[in-house]
């Protein structure tokens, strides 16, 4: 059964076509009676048949009634329950204090952990008119409340974590956003901002739909057969109607998953969104362990910072990444290993070894220019028995004009080196 369709809603009711995903929409637990929703207003009678009415139109179901539908469900185990119960204002504003709720409480986690303390300084005193706004659509609202009872029901564990990235990945887009490489083009435009966190939340809405599925593929195929259902979700996602420019957005992380890296460098607002919301789902993705082990905080940046520097995403969102989780020096690294290697006059300087931050590196010359002056060709620096990266296998001599810069760097930031690598 597809997870998400715990109940359906129109513009006046919302369906409940079971007792048990009443009990999940009510969020009737006999021991924690303080969750429980007392606001569910029946549309229509509720009875065994037309003669014998159990609730009549207009009841307000309460704890004792639900008590009263599980003891009916048991001397009457084929008895088919369906609930329509009113869309009420009431309602309406008890489901936007629970998503109000589900963000705060992931926001004060990640606050309280290691190196997020200071990463959602900005984010504080703008997410609450950021989800007012969101939440003004009643479409919007009955959605997430539906990803937040998979959140807080869903076992074994792991699929919490899913029904908890679109939040988080919200929560970090934003973060983003609201960093001062984006003031120039966010530029506190309130609307802009809801775009972002719209497309955290629902980029991967069709992937939802089917996690079990998802999960019961081999672990190697599970990441690819997840994109495939976030680019199957199109139906799902029209009836949400969340609009041009967060339709387009989505379809070029759509297009990220199929290889197809244009957008990263396009200027244009969909695109720029893409770009926030994919930094964010790739730094969650690996360090929540959502396809494989959860991998540390400063593993990740590396990574990211490295594919910035190779054009696999955009400069700027790494950039504001990990300058807000006080990493900022991985990614100046990257990019001083990229502006180091234009100094070379023969285009032939290769880092080495380029298998992460936390390796010692060097440069190294891949065409062997022996008229160079700064070619150490007394002694061979490194001999290949296999490809890697740009290198060829074979014997490579170091290079006496980068390497000492690099080298420099590597001693400036030896203390967060070691960090990493411990």
């Amino acid at each position: 059964m597809n997870p998400i369709d715990i109940f359906s809603f129109g513009q006046e009711r919302v369906t409940v076509n079971s007792l048990d995903n009443l009990i999940k929409f009510s969020r009737y637990n006999p021991n924690k009676p303080h969750l429980f929703l007392d606001c569910l207003e029946l549309t229509e009678d509720f009875g065994i048949d037309k003669d014998t009415v159990i609730y009549p139109k207009d009841t307000v179901l309460s704890r004792q009634g639900m008590e009263k539908l599980l003891l009916l469900k048991k001397s009457s185990p084929r008895l088919k329950f369906e609930f329509q119960i009113k869309l009420s204002q009431i309602l309406l504003e008890r489901l936007r204090g629970q998503i109000h709720g589900h963000f705060q409480a992931l926001l004060e986690k990640r606050k309280r952990m290691e190196p997020y303390g200071g990463f959602f300084s900005n984010l504080e005193n703008n997410l609450r008119p950021v989800l007012e706004s969101l939440l003004d659509d009643d479409k919007i609202t009955l959605t997430l409340y539906k990803l937040f009872l998979l959140s807080e029901l869903s076992k074994p564990k792991r699929v919490v974590f899913f029904f908890d990235h679109p939040f988080e990945v919200a929560l970090f887009s934003l973060s983003i956003a609201l960093s001062e490489g984006y003031s120039n083009i966010i530029q506190n435009n309130n609307d802009k901002l809801v775009e972002i966190a719209m497309t955290g939340l629902f980029h991967n809405y069709g992937a939802l739909a089917s996690i079990d599925k998802i999960l019961g593929e081999r672990e190697g195929d599970r990441l690819q057969a997840y994109w495939e259902a976030v680019r199957n979700s199109w139906r799902l996602l029209g009836k949400l109607e969340l609009g041009a420019k967060v339709t387009d957005s989505i379809r070029c992380l759509c297009e990220y998953s199929m290889n197809k890296l244009e957008f990263i460098q396009s200027k244009q607002w969909p695109a720029v969104m893409a770009n926030i919301v994919l930094v964010a789902i790739v730094f969650l993705q690996k360090e929540r362990g959502l396809f494989g082990n959860p991998q540390p905080v400063k593993l990740v940046a590396d990574q990211l910072s490295g594919r910035a520097m190779e054009g696999g995403f955009s400069d700027l969102a790494v950039q504001c990444l990990t300058t807000g989780l006080n990493l900022r020096y991985l990614f100046d690294f990257y990019y001083m290993l990229k502006d180091l290697s234009r100094e070379c006059p023969y285009s032939s300087a290769v880092a080495y070894p380029l298998a992460g931050y936390k390796s010692p590196t060097l440069f190294v010359c891949r065409k062997t220019v022996r008229e160079c002056p700064y070619l150490e060709s007394t002694r061979t620096a490194v001999y290949l028995v296999k490809d890697q990266g740009e290198l060829e296998r074979g014997k490579y001599y170091r290079c006496n004009l980068l390497t000492p810069q690099l080298m420099t760097f590597y001693e400036k930031h030896y203390e967060e080196i070691k960090d990493s690598a411990s």
